[in-house]
């Protein structure tokens, strides 16, 4: 039989097995949660890297604030993604979140920030600019109503006729290599306004002061949205493989774009839901163009090169609701009352020309939702800051 201490001595060796399981038991549990409690902050991590991803890949199509916040659900989790703007500075901020239940944890969160650079082609800024001249002109049948700014990488002209006509810029008139040239007819009724000052009529001026650095135009690839457009290469849209005309047209592509490899010649009443990419676009004689906004291809782009391609030439009606009209060499409006209704940007790489009398020019200045393509990426990465 153990004596007193004997039991005593076994009592306690046995307490501190009890205490040293529950120790060791506490350690591996702690260690399994400490376990887990990284395996989810690896995932909420995951997640706000993921945000960071969508949200740059959302940017370099077209550079906009209204995508913010941005989120999605994956898996057990989640990303927000938040824009800062300060001081020129674009900061992101996404949030990962992970749903836990293991030792009292409702929900991990784990944060990532990225500093972008906008990229977008500053012609994109502007209701109207161009590579070379900016040539309007108001004249007895025409008003030019003009809410945005304008640039020409070489000069901008702007001109009453001398019997009647007027001229109104909300905003301000650039020019880069040239000057700002400004001739006011000397009929009772002539006048310019440009950023809230009047010239009345007999005024002739140059504005040497007003210059500014030159514009950058988007650069378009046309297998890029020949792809998207053209059912065999799996694209959505509608696809014309040569010049093609549009007569009394009503055109609904599926993901809003079509794709003309020629001159598209809208003829008659058209509309257009969505866009059009082609060589060259014209809209004939008493004939009306109507764009209506869907989808990510709001534009009308002529991106031809040659004698007769890369224009936009509306010898009718072009009325825009939310557009790009981008002509890679001149965009150009003469004709028996032709008016050109835009909201949206106008830019040519080579001249605008509205020097036509017959003119009604009608512009307002509003940024696009447009797929400028991956030649024309809008962002770049500063940092990324985990």
């Amino acid at each position: 039989m153990l004596n007193k201490k004997g039991m005593l001595f076994i009592g306690i060796l046995a307490m501190i097995i009890v205490m040293g399981g529950i120790a060791v038991s506490n350690m591996i549990l702690q260690d399994v949660f400490m376990i887990k409690r990284l395996k989810y902050d690896m995932q909420a991590e995951y997640l706000a890297e993921a945000g960071i991803s969508a949200a740059l890949a959302s940017l370099a199509q077209q550079f906009s604030t209204s995508i913010f916040p941005l989120t999605a659900d994956i898996g057990n989790g989640s990303y927000t993604v938040t824009i800062a703007q300060t001081g020129g500075r674009n900061m992101l901020t996404s949030v990962g979140t992970v749903a836990a239940s293991e030792g009292g944890l409702t929900s991990v969160e784990k944060t990532v920030s990225a500093e972008v650079l906008n990229n977008t082609p500053t012609s994109m800024n502007y209701i109207e600019s161009a590579g070379n001249d900016v040539i309007i002109q108001a004249g007895v049948h025409n008003g030019v109503i003009i809410t945005g700014s304008v640039h020409a990488n070489k000069g901008c002209h702007l001109n009453t006729a001398n019997g009647q006509g007027d001229m109104s810029i909300s905003n301000t008139v650039t020019y880069t290599n040239d000057n700002v040239y400004i001739s006011v007819g000397n009929g009772a009724d002539c006048l310019i306004s440009i950023n809230g000052t009047a010239y009345p009529r007999k005024t002739t001026t140059t504005k040497p002061a007003w210059s500014h650095t030159p514009v950058t135009f988007p650069v378009f690839d046309d297998a890029y949205y020949r792809k998207i457009a053209d059912p065999s290469l799996g694209g959505g849209g509608e696809y014309y493989s040569a010049s093609h005309t549009f007569t009394g047209a009503t055109l609904s592509p599926g993901n809003g774009l079509v794709y003309v490899n020629g001159t598209a010649t809208f003829s008659g009443t058209c509309h257009i839901n969505g866009g059009v990419f082609a060589k060259a676009i014209v809209v004939t004689t008493d004939s009306k163009l109507y764009q209506h906004k869907t989808g990510n291809y709001n534009m009308l782009v002529a991106n031809g090169v040659g004698t007769g391609l890369g224009s936009i030439i509306i010898g009718g009606e072009l009325h825009v609701e939310e557009a790009l009209l981008y002509s890679k060499s001149d965009f150009r409006a003469s004709g028996k009352k032709t008016v050109v209704d835009v909201h949206g940007v106008i830019t040519a790489s080579q001249n605008i020309d509205l020097s036509d009398f017959q003119v009604v020019v009608n512009y307002t200045y509003l940024s696009p939702n447009v797929d400028l393509g991956s030649t024309s990426p809008c962002v770049s990465l500063v940092s990324w800051n985990q």
